[in-house]
């Protein structure tokens, strides 16, 4: 294994990359270019260099600055700089959702682990829970300060 030197680089979009996640041989990434890509890790390519087919690519009007996606890889939690989550269905590349849910930069988008409610958290110092199905805000609460990233999402019934 090589340290210490840099032994693949590859440029992916036309701006800094915001946020970006790894899941089944899949990397979504996401940029202040105003874009999501979606790139597909092909394991049995030359293992010095990173190789990554192109998929897709989620337009936005804003730049992202985060992402996250669900578990089965059919939707895109995404957040942009002025502050509007939007909630993508991959297989046909589309918006099924978009709120203006922060004043200012989205800082961190979640889906639960049962893929049923989404997080959000913004330079609002607000924290939203949205249940996925319906779009209705379960929570809202103002955190004091801004929240970078949310390990998980559990909210109960009462």
């Amino acid at each position: 294994m090589e340290f210490g030197r840099v032994i693949s680089q590859l440029t992916l979009h036309d701006d800094a990359i915001s946020d970006m996640f790894w899941q089944d041989n899949m990397l979504f990434t996401c940029s202040w270019d105003s874009t999501i890509k979606v790139w597909l890790y092909d394991p049995v390519a030359d293992p010095k260099k990173l190789s990554l087919a192109p998929i897709m690519e989620l337009d936005h009007d804003a730049g992202v600055s985060c992402i996250h996606v669900n578990s089965s890889n059919s939707q895109i939690l995404s957040g942009t700089k002025d502050g509007n989550v939007y909630l993508w269905d991959v297989e046909c590349q589309t918006v099924l959702r978009q709120t203006q849910s922060h004043v200012g930069q989205v800082t961190c988008v979640k889906f639960s682990k049962d893929g049923q409610r989404m997080v959000s958290c913004g330079e609002d110092c607000y924290m939203r829970v949205v249940d996925i199905n319906t779009g209705t805000e379960i929570l809202a609460k103002d955190l004091g300060q801004s929240i970078r990233y949310v390990i998980s999402v559990w909210v109960s019934n009462p």
